[in-house]
């Protein structure tokens, strides 16, 4: 989580990355030689899973939690493609996973899912399919709030519900991801 103030014009720790749209072997990909220098680093240590950002579907006005990415869904999208292009040509094992969403949020504030977003970003890359569209599975970070937000109460009741939308979306686009 965060980008490092020198990968950034603005400095901002949940800035995109500056040099995103480069090609994935471009140096001017800052993100993708960081995740290069990554795997080279720690798939001879047998780390081959990793968790692409953390919450990016927190948004700044959210309550409860910080916000941790200022980029769009498009943003995200690409930067879990470029993860998967980088650390995939240096770790041919390398699982990549969509990053540890919050969930609750969206409905709380009665927005669009993250995650529905994001696939239908997925789906509409023409680049996608050939490639298993970028990533491996799905990880989230089920937080209970017992205090409702917007009516909203998010519990320990509600985990099974989510867990199983997400399969629900992953099915309905098609996907056998994790």
């Amino acid at each position: 989580i965060n980008t490092p103030s020198w990968a950034s014009e603005s400095g901002s720790p949940t800035a995109v990355p500056d040099g995103l749209y480069a090609p994935f072997d471009s140096p001017e990909n800052n993100w993708s030689v960081f995740l290069q220098q990554l795997a080279r680093t720690y798939a001879p240590l047998g780390i081959h899973q990793w968790i692409i950002w953390n919450e990016p579907d927190i948004q700044p006005n959210d309550p409860g939690h910080p916000h941790t990415f200022e980029g769009s869904v498009l943003d995200y999208y690409r930067m879990v493609k470029i993860a998967h292009l980088a650390i995939n040509d240096v770790d041919e094992n390398a699982e990549i996973y969509i990053g540890g969403l919050v969930w609750w949020n969206a409905i709380a504030m009665e927005r669009e899912n993250f995650l529905e977003g994001f696939l239908s970003v997925a789906i509409d890359d023409p680049t996608a399919a050939d490639n298993d569209y970028y990533f491996d599975g799905v990880s989230l970070n089920i937080t209970i709030n017992p205090n409702p937000i917007n009516g909203f109460n998010s519990t320990t009741d509600s985990v099974g519900d989510i867990t199983s939308t997400v399969r629900l979306m992953l099915d309905e686009a098609n996907l056998d991801h994790k």
